[in-house]
């Protein structure tokens, strides 16, 4: 009786592609008074490493700065993250 093994290697890669939306590109943040980038909560995630409970909990006690668009997306000042270790 013969034995035979098999193996099989699998090789993954990730990588993350962010859009952003053509009207929420640029604009000023009414809050630090700055023109910035305008984020998605998912590409505030991938920028600051903290999870969307983390980001919502900053949006709504006012560490980041954020707006919504007439549909009701959130989009949060990228200036507001850069100053969130201040």
């Amino acid at each position: 009786m013969v034995n035979r093994r098999k193996v099989i290697n699998v090789e993954s890669r990730e990588f993350w592609l962010i859009h952003k939306a053509q009207d929420e590109v640029r604009s000023l943040c009414s809050k630090c008074g700055e023109e910035t980038d305008w984020l998605t909560p998912e590409q505030a995630i991938v920028v600051t490493g903290l999870n969307a409970r983390q980001i919502f909990r900053r949006v709504e006690n006012g560490r980041f700065h954020f707006k919504e668009n007439a549909f009701g997306f959130l989009f949060v000042c990228a200036e507001s993250l850069s100053l969130r270790e201040r």
